[in-house]
Order: C-alpha cells, then sequence, then structure tokens
C-alpha cells in the first residue's frame, strides 16, 4: 500500500502571512455549535435551498446575498457591522 502524506494539502505560510481572521464567518460558525444548529437550519432562516446554504458556509458571510446574510444573522443574534480603517497618519500625503 502506498504511503500518503496528508500534510501536503496543509496550506504553509511564513511567520506572520496569515491572513485575518473573518470574525463574522467565525461568529456564524461558533453561533452554530452553540445553538446546536445545523445547515438545514440555516437555511431556513435565510429562506433558500439547503444546497445553496452548503455553498455559502464555505465562503466568508460577507460574500453571501445581503438579504440572505441579514436573517441569518438575525436569527443568530449577531449583528453584523462593516469598517472602514483608516491609515496612520504618518501615512498621509499631505
Amino acid at each position: 500500500m502506498p504511503k500518503v502524506s496528508y500534510l501536503k494539502d496543509i496550506p504553509r505560510h511564513k511567520d506572520g502571512e496569515y491572513p485575518p481572521i473573518d470574525w463574522l464567518w467565525a461568529a456564524v460558525l461558533e453561533r452554530m455549535r452553540v445553538m446546536q444548529y445545523n445547515l438545514s437550519d440555516l437555511a431556513a432562516f435565510a429562506g433558500v435551498h439547503y444546497d445553496t446554504m452548503r455553498d455559502h458556509i464555505r465562503v466568508s458571510p460577507w460574500k453571501w446575498n445581503d438579504e440572505e446574510r441579514e436573517r441569518v444573522c438575525a436569527a443568530l443574534g449577531i449583528k453584523p457591522i462593516r469598517t472602514v480603517e483608516g491609515a496612520p497618519k504618518e501615512d498621509w500625503r499631505v
């Protein structure tokens, strides 16, 4: 039987090069776990088919349809807020 290395499938990053955490996605997954909801429940909240929710849960909720995201977040007790972070003053060219 051939040897199989699953480590090759794990993305490798240098120190400090990880992408930032998507806190909305993390909150949705955490609330699903704590409230013991599954994808069928989320699909019902969003008003979409189960297969659509299976596709949605693989990407950030910010990429979902706005109405679907708002309905799911409301059901989970999450209030998503978009913010913009400004550059430090020394980076501004005035």
